[in-house]
């Protein structure tokens, strides 16, 4: 399994030596897109303290607070030929990654629904001069009233590829349909999404379900 730690120990003396470090963010993500593993390094070592301290200030458990920063970076390297839409500064999406995957964590270990629910209300998003900056309240109705608001079939084929994690061959054979109509629904309802939703929500949505 992969394990952000261990890209970061492996490469730890060979950044320091390959100036990596002379990269900035919009050029370390270019890299990163690219497969590239030093590049993941430096932008893991440059968030990791921030994401943790988010974390573990929510959580109050170490283990916890290292396994979800584990999970946004895990998500972050094996998506990474996703990320074009991303731009700096990166702390934006992680943070708001960050958050959700909290709100998730509360969700899936059993706490009540209402005290998730008060969290995402109350999340807010530290840095406010950019237009990409989230708000988090009530985050998970916003999403499925969003979905709910597509027509009827993009709806079904997007909850098909989301849900079930089908292919729009699959979801072509599901819906009796071509496999070019089934990509022209997902396409539609994306561009529908990021609409409504904006570009930084949806990717942290699509990339941390």
């Amino acid at each position: 399994m992969f394990d952000a730690l261990s890209i970061t120990h492996k490469n730890l003396f060979l950044n320091k030596m390959s100036g990596y470090e002379r990269y900035n963010e919009a050029e370390l993500l270019s890299l990163l897109i690219q497969g590239d593993e030093k590049a993941f390094d430096v932008i893991f070592r440059s968030h990791f303290d921030a994401l943790f301290n988010h974390a573990f200030k929510r959580l109050r458990n170490k283990e916890d607070s290292q396994e979800l920063v584990q999970q946004i970076f895990l998500s972050l390297w094996e998506n990474r030929h996703k990320l074009h839409h991303v731009r700096p500064p990166l702390r934006i999406y992680l943070s708001c990654a960050m958050r959700y995957n909290i709100i998730k964590h509360y969700r899936n270990s059993g706490v009540r629904e209402r005290y998730a629910a008060h969290y995402t209300r109350v999340a807010t998003l530290a840095d406010n001069s950019t237009q990409e900056e989230i708000d988090f309240r009530e985050t998970q109705s916003l999403v499925e009233e969003a979905v709910s608001s597509l027509p009827e079939r993009m709806q079904e084929a997007f909850r098909l590829s989301r849900e079930e994690n089908l292919s729009s061959e699959f979801i072509a054979q599901r819906m009796n349909i071509s496999p070019r109509t089934a990509e022209n629904l997902l396409m539609q309802a994306l561009k529908r999404l990021r609409t409504s939703l904006g570009e930084t929500m949806l990717l942290v949505i699509l990339l941390n379900s």
